[in-house]
């Protein structure tokens, strides 16, 4: 309490801040909004991801189903991609839960290999975490039940973990976002969304590429990266405005040092939960493969203006091999209306291996927030 306490009056000097928190990342059923005919087409609006609906009305109950299955999506204009999805969505449901809920949810495997769910940081039993050795045939169901215990509340994300499919079936869509509210959170009154970032790369066939050498080698590469399904989508914010941003590195081996052109980015949780205190005027974030973060972003009032938010390259990609697209675009117009939010591209050759640093990136262009985030996050 003393901690989320702290957290709120220290954001309060940060800038006058929005009253009106419209929840994780938009509205939507468990089918989700539709997938355009070109999926991948750059610069549609930002999506809201569909919500996954309790179907429990008692209180301090959350009952839900997920069926994941083989399905086909328009990436491109044609042919289709067959993928795997939960309940046929894409990107998959975001399932949000609230502290002192008892979730019951069922898992119905329509694919032809075992699967499992794996709850990717929540503080669940070991028989209820969706591990290898606890599989889900193909064509059998089972339910994961679980408590979320006091402290839970943070960013988290779903997907399978069974023994040898598991890169492949999160590569084909079988992943998403979770989110446990706390009944005290000191930042809902901001508005919020939420972020999820993953990776796809085709072939020739408009299929799911395989892994190759090189992927074995240093991680997978080379992929279109996608911001809640889309690809460098804009997001439309009032000029001035001040947002929350949960973000989610769903891609299977990169690491994301996320900037905002114009603009300092404040910190106030990570994978634990929220900090104990916020760590603002950072100029950029990293952000590791399965790592969350959230951050308050306070826009720049300049109306009809637009930024990036810029995947800048990590030093671990030493064969230049990622895709440096922006994340996103902050947009403001005229009037005190929308500012965009949209996602491009930026390489700069890390200053490693012999290579020299480009005038743009110093010898030590790690995230700031890591020594002081990991000494200020609170446990979960």
């Amino acid at each position: 309490m003393k901690r989320r306490r702290f957290l709120q009056n220290a954001l309060l000097g940060l800038s006058g801040l929005i009253v009106g928190c419209r929840g994780g990342g938009g509205a939507g059923d468990v089918g989700g909004p539709p997938v355009s005919d070109n999926a991948l087409a750059e610069g549609q609006p930002l999506r809201p991801l569909a919500i996954l609906r309790n179907q429990n009305a008692a209180p301090g109950q959350f009952s839900a189903s997920l069926a994941a299955a083989p399905a086909s999506e328009m990436l491109r204009a044609a042919p289709a991609t067959p993928m795997c999805l939960y309940n046929r969505s894409y990107p998959s449901p975001l399932i949000e839960l609230t502290e002192g809920q008892h979730a019951a949810i069922r898992i119905d495997n329509g694919l032809p290999q075992d699967t499992t769910v794996h709850w990717h940081g929540l503080p669940v039993p070991p028989s209820q975490d969706g591990n290898p050795m606890d599989p889900v045939p193909a064509g059998a169901s089972r339910v994961y039940e679980f408590d979320l215990p006091a402290g839970s509340a943070g960013t988290y994300w779903y997907h399978p973990h069974p023994h040898l499919n598991t890169a492949e079936q999160v590569a084909r869509g079988l992943a998403g976002p979770l989110i446990v509210r706390a009944g005290d959170d000191p930042l809902v009154h901001i508005p919020e969304i939420t972020l999820f970032i993953t990776g796809v790369r085709l072939d020739a066939n408009a299929e799911i590429s395989a892994d190759n050498a090189i992927d074995w080698t240093v991680g997978r590469q080379n992929e279109l990266l996608l911001v809640n399904g889309g690809h460098r989508p804009i997001h439309t914010v009032r000029p001035g405005a001040t947002q929350r941003w949960r973000i989610l590195n769903a891609t299977a081996s990169r690491h994301f040092r996320l900037a905002l052109e114009g603009h300092e980015l404040t910190l106030v949780g990570t994978d634990g939960g929220l900090l104990a205190a916020p760590i603002g005027g950072l100029t950029e974030i990293l952000v590791a493969p399965a790592q969350r973060v959230e951050i308050v972003v306070s826009v720049n009032p300049t109306p009809n203006a637009r930024y990036r938010l810029q995947a800048l390259q990590y030093e671990t990609d030493y064969l230049g091999l990622g895709t440096y697209a922006d994340v996103g675009h902050w947009q403001p117009t005229r009037r005190r209306a929308p500012t965009r939010l949209s996602y491009p591209s930026h390489c700069a050759r890390s200053p490693i291996w012999g290579w020299p640093a480009p005038a743009s990136v110093s010898s030590s262009a790690k995230s700031p927030v890591s020594a002081r985030a990991a000494a200020q996050r609170s446990p979960s």
